[in-house]
């Protein structure tokens, strides 16, 4: 090979296949092979409520809460617009039934009303104050509400006010009320008619903000009066960080010291 032996002859044509790659003899990559800007696409259209609440009512049997709201909203999109809502794999929503797995965390109405919002609303503060928004809503309305047109088992649903937006605090919270256990179809029921619930709700949010911004938010007076004494930013001994109403898990032990003022 003229003094030239193998290992010489591939180090040179690699060196000459890197070179054309990066003097321009390769094609060069296009704008179309790139990946789009974060959140490209994603743009929030504004929809309607009660529609998207009679689809969270249908999508519930068999996949559960999280996956009846997030599709009921992104899934109508993808029908209507096209992509990007169609290359969403919707089946992964499935997850969030019973508070994520079964284990009775978030409520996955609200873990999916949280993930649309922040689907559409890429920036924070806006976005922290939607999602607050909802779950403050969840926290103390008289739920389910919806009533469908069709397809109920049931007439009549008993409604209670869940205080927390942990799936087993409001599950139990409704049950007392209910005189239901957690496994009845009732109890299947109004799980399914609140989707319907969380749905319309973070769809009516977005859609006021979309035109007018999200709202300053404040947490309930009981909740305040607790934060003020253990949720101090100036006092390096508290660990609590929330915005949850603090009565859904802990109850004042008395002699109870005053918040300072």
């Amino acid at each position: 090979m003229n003094g030239v032996d193998r290992r010489s002859a591939l180090r040179n044509l690699g060196t000459f296949g890197l070179g054309t790659v990066l003097g321009g003899g390769a094609p060069a990559v296009t704008r179309a092979d790139q990946p789009e800007e974060e959140g490209a696409g994603w743009t929030y259209p504004i929809m309607d409520a009660p529609a998207a609440a009679d689809r969270a009512y249908d999508l519930y049997p068999g996949n559960g809460c999280m996956y009846a709201v997030f599709r009921s909203i992104v899934g109508h999109l993808a029908d209507t617009v096209g992509r990007p809502f169609t290359s969403f794999p919707f089946h992964m929503l499935a997850y969030g039934h019973g508070g994520a797995g079964g284990y009775g965390t978030l409520c996955g109405a609200l873990n999916a009303a949280a993930a649309v919002i922040g689907l559409f609303e890429t920036r924070q503060r806006a976005r922290d104050l939607l999602i607050t928004e909802v779950f403050k809503w969840y926290e103390t309305a008289e739920l389910p509400a919806h009533r469908p047109a069709r397809g109920s088992p049931a007439a009549v649903v008993p409604t209670s006010v869940a205080g927390s937006i942990l799936c087993h605090a409001s599950i139990a919270g409704w049950c007392r009320v209910a005189s239901a256990s957690p496994y009845d179809k009732l109890r299947g029921e109004r799980c399914r008619r609140l989707s319907a619930d969380v749905a319309a709700r973070t769809v009516t949010v977005l859609n006021r903000s979309t035109t007018e911004g999200p709202r300053e938010l404040t947490v309930d007076d009981a909740s305040a009066a607790c934060m003020r004494c253990h949720a101090s930013p100036t006092e390096p001994r508290v660990t609590v960080r929330t915005l949850m109403n603090c009565g859904s898990c802990h109850t004042v032990t008395e002699p109870h010291p005053a918040p300072p003022r």
